[in-house]
């Protein structure tokens, strides 16, 4: 369980880490959000800039898959999951703080060096011939395919009624939902930021072509990683045997997603390239524009816009919380983030209390309280192991799992276990969800007294 949680942990790091990486790329005059032309872009000292900038982002992974690796010690036992949500918040800050620190750098990079650019105009638009193209890259007939085939594992589910036990109905639904979403970026065929445009129509629509089949072709490999990703989650989920290989789906989709995203970079880094040799030299000019990113969060009340381009090129699309709508979205995604980590915190720290009343067994527990009356009891036993079970609807933490568990042999079971204790008190219901209460105490012994209590309440 503890090395699920850290692989995690290090997957959402790399995550991180690369996307730092990916902004470093110098596209449409930008390093790091800062204007350069494209000469001054190749200077040594801006150079030296972004090698220490990769240097420092590989650092704080580094230094944060060790502190990860630390709580594997016996010291931190009892309050590891305390420590993985600020170690993620800690990556994250130091990440930013690493960002922002070096856009200054660059800033005062072109200040020494007298650096100046003028001001940006009015945004470029679309060349009207471009209009008339048909789509330069892949047929949408392949993204709508792959939206029918999320469906898949849903239709499984009907015709198995068995596997949702281990496969919730609500997540399958959630498949054709996200991949609903990547067919998004496959009609968006023009951003609003400025792009490189000659005064020469033909090199603009060559250029607004080229793009288009980039993005055509990252849009399609996101669709597909998408659509891999939740088959293979559905077949792990699937299989009691392989379930711990459930962090495999998820590190392929983020290489995937990762992958994708360097070669949009590349793939626009060298189509700019290959446009400032198509244009006179006098066109290769680098305009400033204002910077409304304030703590990596896009803020400008002027702007009507909802959803806008994110600062590095082709990597997407971010909310603007200088409008009504955006900060209201902004802070339901907080609230959601906080009450996750809040609720989270509270669980794996809040104990079990076991109670035998004059009529009924009463578990108080975070969010899955119950009371059983003795005449729905059959039996009570002690068993040593804990059979193959999957969590549905609870909590599965490293020292403790609760709620709502299938497991094998026994179907839909209520689970109120600590982990690291070798025996459990089995209690078998009348009727079937659920059929069974797995549970015990903190240490052998609690358990062995509290089976001795309730068997004699049952048998009163």
């Amino acid at each position: 369980m503890l090395l699920g949680w850290l692989v995690l942990q290090w997957i959402i790091f790399g995550v991180f880490a690369a996307s730092a990486l990916l902004y470093k790329q110098y596209c449409y005059h930008h390093i790091l959000g800062v204007t350069f032309s494209r000469v001054h872009a190749r200077h040594p000292d801006v150079k030296k800039a972004v090698h220490s900038f990769t240097l420092a982002c590989f650092g704080v992974l580094m230094v944060s898959i060790v502190l990860g690796a630390l709580t594997l010690l016996p010291f931190f036992k009892g309050g590891v999951e305390l420590l993985l949500f600020p170690y993620i918040g800690l990556n994250l800050l130091l990440n930013s703080l690493i960002v922002i620190y070096y856009q200054k750098k660059l800033r005062r990079i072109k200040e020494e060096n007298k650096w100046i650019y003028p001001r940006a105009g009015t945004e470029n638009t679309k060349p009207a011939a471009f209009t008339k193209q048909k789509r330069n890259g892949l047929s949408s007939f392949l993204i709508w395919l792959f939206f029918g085939i999320s469906f898949v594992p849903l239709i499984l589910l009907f015709l198995r009624p068995d596997l949702q036990g281990s496969y919730p109905i609500g997540i399958a639904f959630i498949g054709p939902v996200c991949q609903l979403i990547t067919i998004f970026p496959y009609y968006r065929t023009w951003q609003r930021y400025k792009r490189p445009i000659s005064a020469n129509e033909e090199v603009n629509l060559w250029f607004l072509q080229q793009e288009d089949k980039i993005q055509a072709h990252s849009a399609f490999g996101y669709s597909l990683s998408m659509l891999i990703f939740w088959l293979m989650f559905y077949f792990v989920m699937t299989q009691n045997q392989i379930r711990f290989f459930i962090f495999i789906p998820v590190f392929l989709f983020t290489i995937s997603l990762l992958f994708i995203g360097y070669w949009q970079q590349e793939k626009t880094a060298k189509l700019e390239d290959d446009f400032y040799q198509k244009v006179p030299e006098e066109e290769d000019k680098a305009e400033e524009q204002d910077s409304y990113y304030v703590l990596g969060f896009y803020v400008n009340p002027e702007d009507p816009r909802f959803l806008v381009p994110k600062r590095s090129p082709n990597m997407g699309w971010t909310i603007n919380m200088g409008n009504t709508a955006g900060k209201l979205t902004g802070a339901v995604i907080l609230i959601f983030t906080l009450g996750v980590v809040g609720l989270t915190i509270y669980s794996s720290q809040k104990d079990y209390n076991i109670t035998v009343q004059e009529s009924s067994l009463v578990i108080d527990a975070a969010m899955y309280d119950m009371s059983v009356s003795r005449e729905d009891i059959i039996s009570a036993s002690i068993i040593d192991q804990l059979p193959a079970n999957r969590r549905t609807n609870g909590y599965g933490g490293i020292k403790k799992s609760f709620g709502h568990f299938f497991v094998e042999g026994y179907g839909r079971t209520m689970f109120y276990v600590y982990n690291d204790v070798g025996e459990y008190i089995l209690i078998k219901l009348k009727g079937s969800n659920p059929g069974y209460i797995i549970m015990n105490e903190k240490t052998t012994e609690d358990t062995r007294a509290m089976y001795q209590s309730i068997n004699d309440w049952f048998l009163k």
